[in-house]
């Protein structure tokens, strides 16, 4: 695939990405929202204290928090965090003293992990804009990564 092309495609799927940020109500082309949450199989007493606004964009493919080993203290990348649903839920399990970075490549998706982390009181969990082609992070600053095959668009 040529670099135009390329470029056209990863500017479409940041747009499909941005709309479910904004507009969760919307028809999308994939599935999306609470319903998907509970598809891939994510424990409803995980989710269900979140905000309603974590839920609706999700646009998740495995609740990839859960299963890592994820140890507390430590610093958690959440490469194509989304709405922040798996960030929020590795917050929470790293402690006061761990740290989850959520990236994203939709500034839409940033602003809504990032809403949802103050809105939780999750203040170990910080949400930049990104790729995974460059992330925007010191070499080493990462223990363990949250990816989902999604994230490698």
């Amino acid at each position: 695939m040529d670099a135009i092309r390329a470029a056209y495609l990863r500017r479409r799927v940041e747009q499909v990405y941005s709309t479910i940020a904004t507009k969760p109500q919307a028809n999308h082309p994939f599935p999306t929202g609470r319903a998907l949450v509970k598809n891939v199989g994510y424990p409803q007493p995980l989710y269900q204290p979140l905000p309603p606004a974590a839920l609706e964009s999700f646009a998740g493919v495995a609740p990839v928090a859960i299963f890592a080993q994820l140890e507390p203290g430590t610093t958690v990348l959440d490469l194509g965090c989304g709405a922040g649903l798996d960030s929020l839920l590795a917050a929470r399990r790293l402690g006061a003293t761990g740290r989850v970075i959520g990236l994203d490549f939709s500034a839409e998706m940033v602003a809504r992990a990032q809403q949802n982390a103050t809105m939780t009181g999750a203040a170990n969990m910080h949400c930049l804009r990104g790729d995974a082609e460059h992330l925007p992070l010191a070499d080493g600053s990462i223990k363990a990564a949250l990816i989902s095959t999604a994230s490698l668009i």
